[in-house]
């Protein structure tokens, strides 16, 4: 209750609960109170005011008495769980008489007040705050209905700051330390297959699965573990949204920032985890495999994802829709990521229908930066011909070394002076056309009024 109303108080909106045998702390949290029995209004004001109220109209007895200095909220409820029909009759005869004292001339009034008063019979005005609050309501209810409350620029900068704070914590409970728990996982389990391994090209075969297979997590399973945020905060987006609390743009900064500080945890966990246990680096060759790009190309593969998995969830009617249309929506990706096949070994006919698939994948892109980034210098040992030697074809001396490069320029036949760095450009696209759609698909579709 005390979070509660500490979120009303910093958003300035109204929190309506219903609570059965609060404590006295819980109380005395609220501003406001109705007391209800029997399906009647026993009260309706402040807080501090109900029980000079229930004193001021003898409802209390004796044997209340006793627990109003323990919990005031307990007594008024056994005072009017005991009669409340009475304790109904009582509010509207209250309510009646305060209606007819406005009616009254000016002059009659004062006159009926001092001589109907409290004050003139000896006993304390306990009533006057329930009477200040009726008032006021009486003086609302005879000006037109307020404008529907917008929230300024100001307001909703004030904000902020809790609704970053609520991302964090509901991304951290629902997906973020299971997601880095099952990097760190996932990359040890992949990485010790090749735990210092040979210099062979059976192991350089088997290093293609491996990233592979890191591209697959990285991009496939945080699309099922995002698919499912927008989804679940649904109700709160659409309520604090139509409240004024913040834009559609507003709330994607402070989900996207969160999701992109969580993703780039658990990339650099798997990163960490993963790649000493696999690098090699180069046998003699110029160039080594590099950390930064292999932690760039997958951190960004992953914040794809991400917004994948947000468009889904945000144009999907519910969670368990969105879990089953990201089969569908990835696979696609997976099966045209340069691994299982390259498109120049396919018919003409065939290529003409992947095409679209194959410059959309995602993964794609990825897989090719971690291919190049390991094989773009130095050479393997000689392989004898009794061992796996699947690149020796492409060499014209099969006894000789075969250099590192024969994998992405003609095993998979990569583009390699346009990988580095140009594929970080056709992600960053990826990216802001994403961005652009999640941004469409939250305002034209999860926000649109049922």
């Amino acid at each position: 209750v005390e979070k509660l109303k500490q979120l009303a108080t910093t958003s300035k909106t109204t929190a309506i609960c219903t609570i059965h045998q609060p404590s006295r702390d819980i109380f005395e949290t609220f501003d406001k109170v109705v007391v209800m029995a029997g399906g009647r209004i026993c009260f309706e004001g402040h807080t501090r005011a109900s029980v000079s109220y229930f004193n001021y109209s003898h409802l209390l007895k004796p044997k209340h008495e006793a627990l109003l200095a323990i919990n005031p909220a307990e007594a008024i409820l056994e005072c009017v769980g005991d009669d409340a029909a009475a304790a109904g009759d009582a509010w509207k005869n209250h309510r009646d008489q305060r209606d007819e004292d406005t009616k009254t001339p000016p002059g009659a009034s004062a006159a009926k007040d001092a001589a109907t008063s409290p004050e003139a019979s000896g006993e304390a005005s306990s009533s006057d705050e329930v009477d200040d609050d009726d008032a006021a309501k009486r003086k609302r209810s005879s000006q037109p209905p307020p404008a529907k409350r917008v929230a300024t620029r100001a307001q909703r900068g004030s904000a902020m700051p809790w609704i970053f704070g609520r991302s964090m914590t509901n991304t951290w409970r629902s997906v973020g330390f299971l997601q880095i728990r099952v990097s760190a996982f996932t990359a040890f389990f992949i990485a010790i297959l090749f735990w210092r391994g040979q210099n062979t090209q059976r192991r350089g075969s088997l290093l293609l699965g491996a990233y592979f297979l890191s591209a697959i997590f990285t991009g496939v399973f945080t699309v099922n573990s995002t698919v499912t945020l927008v989804p679940s905060e649904v109700p709160t987006l659409r309520r604090e949204y139509y409240n004024g609390l913040y834009t559609v743009a507003e709330y994607l900064a402070a989900r996207l920032a969160v999701a992109a500080l969580v993703q780039a945890a658990a990339v650099l966990t798997y990163c960490v985890v993963f790649f000493p246990l696999i690098h090699r680096g180069g046998d003699g060759g110029d160039a080594q495999p590099m950390f930064a790009h292999f932690y760039g190309a997958l951190v960004m593969l992953g914040w794809i994802a991400q917004l994948i998995g947000i468009f889904i969830g945000s144009v999907a009617p519910n969670q368990t829709v969105a879990t089953i249309a990201v089969s569908p929506a990835v696979v696609p990706a997976l099966m045209c990521a340069g691994y299982f096949f390259n498109k120049n070994d396919l018919t003409k006919g065939v290529q003409n229908v992947i095409y679209p698939f194959w410059y959309l994948s995602y993964l794609r892109y990825t897989f090719y930066i971690l291919v190049v980034n390991e094989f773009r210098g130095g050479r393997f040992d000689v392989c004898d011909g009794e061992d796996y030697c699947p690149f020796n074809t492409y060499s014209d001396h099969p006894n000789h070394p075969v250099d590192h490069d024969v994998v992405p320029r003609d095993y998979l036949d990569i583009p390699q002076g346009t990988v580095l760095p140009w594929y970080y450009f056709i992600q960053l696209g990826f990216l802001s056309g994403l961005f652009l759609m999640v941004y469409v698909a939250i305002k034209r579709v999860t926000l649109k009024s049922d």
